[in-house]
């Protein structure tokens, strides 16, 4: 019985351009605990993104990675003010991606400004949200008294 010459279920192709993805993004080995944290970071990038786009070629791949990074690099960018944000937003950033981390970011940044405002003339709406989805994020706190207020609950109590 003969054996088929290439058995694997993933074609060459696509195996040489993860590699040589991962090459390209990879930096060289150095001694600094915070740079192999990075390289650990950008390993797990590219990893993720062959898992998720894989299927999509090379080119998939490639997007995945450098949208990745980028976003990765942004998140360092942000002001102090927004550190908890952030770090709330990052923690599963290994499994959604960092687009999707710094997405959080940015609608949490937002609503933040934005619920300040509200503080004068929805107070009672705002701690109610704040008490129900504080731990969520201001975006979902902002989505939450955006709702009450529309449906009139200012007059609703606790």
């Amino acid at each position: 019985m003969k054996q088929a010459a290439n058995t694997f279920p993933i074609r060459w192709s696509v195996i040489g351009c993860i590699l040589l993805t991962s090459a390209a993004f990879l930096p060289c080995p150095v001694a600094a605990a915070e740079d192999t944290k990075e390289e650990d970071l950008r390993a797990d990038i590219v990893y993720r993104c062959h898992y998720q786009m894989g299927e999509f070629g090379a080119e998939g791949v490639d997007a995945c990675v450098k949208g990745d990074l980028s976003a990765m690099q942004a998140l360092k960018a942000y002001p102090q003010q927004a550190g908890e944000i952030v770090q709330r937003c990052t923690r599963q950033a290994h499994i959604i991606g960092w687009g999707l981390a710094k997405s959080c970011v940015d609608k949490d940044v937002a609503a933040e400004s934005a619920l300040a405002g509200y503080a004068e003339k929805h107070a009672v709406v705002l701690e109610r949200c704040r008490s129900k989805f504080g731990g969520r994020g201001p975006a979902r706190v902002k989505a939450c008294a955006d709702e009450q207020i529309a449906a009139g609950g200012e007059a609703k109590k606790d």
